[in-house]
């Protein structure tokens, strides 16, 4: 339980220091969007917004929308410039959580992260953002 917490609390971080404006907004904004229940975006949390049922466009959609709104995807691409300005921000983190951030793996997780393709509405974003999600955990 307290692996999955410090996961969580490494997400959360990772998407606050990415993030250009605040992640609340965000976050409302695109919930409304997307029209997902506060259960739902519960339940998308806990999961590190890795989700259950992958074929819920919905969910996925909201995903995107957390990544176009952060400029973390663009144009159909993943803005690897703007993901790397949080890495001085999450190491930081990381080290005041007694673990350490391999930089040079994190830089070559985001390459690779920025080739998943994938087909369907909001897919090819939701493939990126869970091989972020596992660069960092």
């Amino acid at each position: 339980m307290v692996l999955k917490r410090i996961k969580l609390i490494l997400f959360l971080s990772f998407i606050s220091v990415t993030f250009s404006l605040k992640p609340e907004e965000i976050g409302i904004s695109c919930q409304q969007k997307y029209k997902l229940s506060g259960e739902d975006i519960v339940e998308m949390r806990e999961n590190r917004m890795i989700l259950k049922d992958e074929t819920n466009v919905n969910q996925r959609c909201f995903i995107e929308c957390l990544m176009v709104e952060s400029n973390m995807f663009v144009n159909g691409e993943l803005n690897q410039e703007e993901v790397k300005k949080g890495e001085k921000e999450l190491k930081e983190f990381y080290k005041s959580h007694g673990k350490e951030l391999n930089l040079e793996k994190f830089d070559t997780s985001i390459q690779e992260c920025s080739s998943k393709d994938d087909e369907g509405q909001c897919m090819k974003s939701y493939q990126m953002w869970k091989c972020l999600v596992s660069a960092m955990v």
